[in-house]
């Protein structure tokens, strides 16, 4: 069955969901399982790994998110409070707080020791598809909270939520303030969305664009791809260098992108899916992962 998303951690271990709402742990370096996990009630739509990587989250059409380790297979700690399901998540600093987005057009703070959720960040009537986190310095003025911030906050100084949605909609709000700092039209709805390089960032559109974003000048994109009309399904920033996109028509290609003009223009493809969707694709340091509807995990090593 389809691949539907995957996480790695350097440490060679990796997590993914197939479409019979499989949810399998397995080692990244050998290529074996080594767990089934069971929980949901419906099908997986995300999974990520905390910065530790020995804890993992997993979020879907059963309007939770579950807390795993992936040492002992336990799930200490559910999520609940979406209405609807559960599209992306964000790990906040080192995992003390998460940040989800869903289709009922909320993006939720989480506080993952008490299980609670400490606000809502975004609250629109449309679909959110994707998010991504970035951090940005003090010349950008992100705002102060109106009430004080809750001391189970940790982390979310500085920080700013990037979103895409199904209308087309990409904002950029402040964790800790709440504050909107970007809102920006597309003709078409956003399904991915990655952090290039510090206030730059990618999303990924249903007709095929690719469009390149600055938070320090947000009038209009950068950059824009229009290679194709294949829908944009994933995208995986690497190195701060490019970034990776999966398409629809099962293509996944690398994308360079530098701020300097003498920069080696390598365009690479990732051969294997034959016209099946990539739906994901992840990155260990070393290695890079896609997760295709043709049920297989492919394992990619880049030359230098």
């Amino acid at each position: 069955k389809s691949v539907v998303c995957l996480d790695v951690t350097p440490g060679e271990l990796g997590v993914s969901v197939c479409a019979e709402n499989k949810l399998h742990l397995w080692d990244s370096n050998l290529g074996i399982l080594r767990r089934n996990l069971e929980g949901h009630i419906g099908d997986v739509y995300k999974c990520r790994f905390f910065p530790s990587g020995i804890v993992f989250v997993t979020g879907g059409a059963d309007m939770q998110l579950k807390i795993w380790s992936a040492e002992t297979g336990q799930c200490p700690v559910t999520l609940r409070g979406h209405t609807a399901a559960v599209m992306d998540i964000c790990i906040v600093d080192r995992g003390r707080n998460i940040v989800s987005v869903s289709k009922d057009g909320l993006a939720k703070l989480w506080d993952c020791g008490q299980s609670s959720c400490l606000g809502d960040l975004v609250d629109t009537s449309v679909t959110i598809n994707c998010c991504c986190l970035t951090s940005l310095g003090k010349e950008y003025n992100l705002g102060e909270p109106e009430e004080p911030s809750s001391e189970r906050e940790i982390g979310t100084s500085g920080k700013v939520l990037l979103y895409g949605c199904e209308d087309g909609t990409v904002g950029g709000v402040a964790l800790r303030s709440h504050n909107s700092i970007f809102h920006f039209p597309l003709k078409s709805a956003v399904n991915c969305i990655a952090v290039l390089v510090y206030d730059k960032f990618v999303v990924g559109c249903q007709n095929g664009q690719i469009f390149l974003f600055s938070l320090h000048q947000h009038s209009e994109p950068l950059m824009a791809w229009f290679e194709s009309n294949s829908p944009l399904l994933s995208v995986l920033s690497y190195k701060g260098e490019g970034f990776f996109c999966g398409r629809a028509d099962g293509s996944c290609v690398y994308h360079p992108f530098s701020d300097s003009d003498n920069a080696k223009y390598v365009r690479v493809q990732l051969t294997g899916p034959d016209y099946d969707p990539v739906y994901d694709i992840a990155c260990d340091g070393k290695f890079i992962f896609t997760a295709c509807r043709d049920s297989v995990i492919r394992k990619y090593e880049l030359a230098k």
